[in-house]
């Protein structure tokens, strides 16, 4: 079996991209679960440059010295036919953007936006030859992207046995399109068991034919209304030849209630689970074959399995063992390690599964200092949290968190708030400029480790209280610009309050004049840090009417009106 060397479209391995195909567009019976039976060939990539991306690069070969070769009719440079496209709509197919297959070859501009084909356009490439003489099922794969005039202009898929459709029943139609398509390109599926003859409309297959070739032909009508063409790439062929065939699948640790293991630990105890698949080909009910299974180099599965039935799942299972090796393992499962099978497709018979058991460790030992148990701290700007933690592995990580109340240990994770566990004292200084004036912060450390996770809140909360600074208190939080609100109560009979803001440290003021521009009292004038503030401004020894005030600070200039009624 050859393996598909090339990732297709986004760079997924071909094995997968295959089985996705293959499961989900074949009409095969149940049995074809075993995909690893398909014989897959990367038919075309268009990701070798030819000689010229036109007329002269035919035949183009591809996979090279594979003897298929791409033809076109007509071959003629006279007559607009099949060419290599390289700078419209090629959109990275095949994990690469050189170029795509164009119904219009290359036209003097090369611009499938402004060149047209001609009318009456019949033209066709055809791509082969392979044997499908041992097939018990074939497909191809491929990526339209159609540019023509619907219901007018055709592009038409499907196999021949000569590379040369010289009447209407040497063409077998798998599919057709007509019209602009407005999305990306679009996958088609051929199923070479399910094609119809082009001039009788009976079913064909091509299973069994020693000769096919692929073919796709664009016909247009006499307008030329809507004439950029059709294009193709990302072309993909497989079939399944019918050999024995054994797939290894995947490898699940289960506990003794057969549920998955969240955590693993030393003493716990375990067994595996095995699936495989055998494929789904002429041989009917395998002939025996052995299957071992080892954790590490100890084996712990040894049987030979007998009569079973091609194209199906299977299902092993192990005796449970103890954990008791801490560290890195593997589980192995081997078919067929006797060469007991003679296989079309060897090298798929391993299945693997690597686990870890973390080595023992006790809980961290962790002691709050700051806050304690003498009561809540009361912050301004900054809180400095102070604790001793020994830990005898130095593995443990220390997350701070904080919380509304001392339950649950949930709420967000303070900023800066990672840190790893160091032997003794230490300490995180905690920026709480942000926290509104007055709120009760609880905060609780989670630890972490390979084997634990402890949640531990400090004895006492955290208040906030900042400091009020020439008659103002900051409240938080940092604004993104300074600013000044429109003073409240407004009119205001004989006190309000005015909140301001400033996002850039440094001196403030916040000054009240009259209409006449003479100072009537300053209000702030000293060092802020970034923050929210508020202030309040007693008029009793004023008389009624307008007055301005003005925020000064290192981003500027603000002013408002304010009314003054008694």
């Amino acid at each position: 079996m050859m393996v598909l060397r090339n990732n297709l479209r986004s760079g997924v391995p071909g094995l997968f991209f295959m089985a996705a195909v293959l499961s989900g567009l074949l009409a095969l019976p149940p049995a074809q679960e075993a995909r690893a039976c398909w014989n897959v060939e990367l038919t075309e990539c268009f990701n070798q440059t030819p000689l010229r991306r036109c007329y002269n690069g035919w035949p183009f070969q591809s996979p090279a010295f594979t003897n298929r070769y791409w033809r076109r009719i007509p071959s003629s440079a006279s007559q607009n036919s099949w060419g290599f496209q390289t700078d419209f709509f090629d959109d990275h197919m095949c994990g690469n953007d050189m170029q795509s297959l164009w119904c219009m070859g290359c036209p003097a501009s090369n611009d499938p936006e402004i060149d047209n084909y001609v009318p009456n356009l019949d033209t066709y490439v055809t791509w082969g030859p392979f044997s499908l003489a041992q097939a018990q099922a074939a497909m191809v794969s491929f990526y339209l992207y159609c540019r023509s005039e619907a219901a007018q202009d055709s592009i038409y898929w499907g196999a021949a046995t000569t590379y040369t459709l010289s009447s209407l029943a040497t063409m077998n139609i798998s599919g057709s399109y007509s019209g602009i398509m407005q999305a990306d390109w679009q996958q088609k599926i051929m199923n070479l068991d399910s094609l119809r003859n082009a001039a009788t409309g009976n079913p064909v297959s091509m299973l069994g034919q020693s000769t096919v070739y692929l073919f796709w032909r664009f016909k247009a009508n006499s307008n030329a209304t809507v004439n950029k063409g059709a294009f193709i790439d990302n072309i993909t062929v497989a079939w399944d030849d019918g050999g024995v065939d054994l797939q290894a699948g995947p490898v699940v640790l289960l506990e003794p209630d057969s549920t998955a293991p969240r955590e693993l630990a030393i003493g716990d105890t375990v067994f595996a689970e095995f699936n495989w698949l055998t494929c789904a080909g002429g041989a009917g009910v395998y002939p025996p074959f052995r299957v071992t299974g080892l954790v590490d180099d100890e084996v712990i599965l040894d049987t030979v399995i007998t009569e079973a039935v091609e194209g199906q799942g299977h299902k092993l299972y192990t005796d449970w063992w103890i954990l008791d090796e801490p560290d890195s393992h593997l589980v192995r499962f081997v078919l067929d390690t006797l060469s007991e099978v003679a296989e079309t497709n060897e090298g798929n018979n391993i299945g693997r599964l690597a686990y870890y058991v973390p080595r023992p460790n006790d809980p961290p030992d962790f002691l709050w200092i700051t806050p304690n148990d003498s009561g809540p701290d009361t912050v301004d700007a900054t809180a400095v949290l102070r604790w001793e933690a020994y830990d005898s592995l130095e593995e443990a990580a220390l997350w701070f968190y904080t919380d509304t109340d001392a339950i649950g240990c949930l709420g967000p994770l303070m900023a800066g708030g990672v840190r790893t566990e160091q032997d003794g004292p230490d300490s995180l200084v905690w920026d709480t400029r942000s926290q509104p004036h007055g709120r009760v912060i609880y905060v609780f450390v989670q630890i972490t480790d390979a084997a634990n996770d402890t949640c531990i809140y400090a004895p006492n909360p955290i208040v906030i209280q900042h400091l009020a600074v020439d008659g103002e208190r900051r409240i938080g939080p940092i604004p993104e610009q300074y600013y000044l609100e429109q003073n409240y109560p407004n009119p205001f009979n004989p006190r309000t309050e005015i909140k301001y803001g400033v996002a850039v440290g440094g001196r403030v003021t916040v000054t009240v004049f009259d209409l006449l521009g003479r100072e009537v009292m300053t209000l702030v004038d000293g060092d802020h840090v970034p923050g929210s503030y508020l202030v309040e401004f007693d008029g009793t020894q004023l008389s009624s009417g307008v007055y301005l005030y003005t925020l000064t600070s290192p981003e500027g200039n603000l002013t408002q009106k304010m009314m003054l009624l008694k």
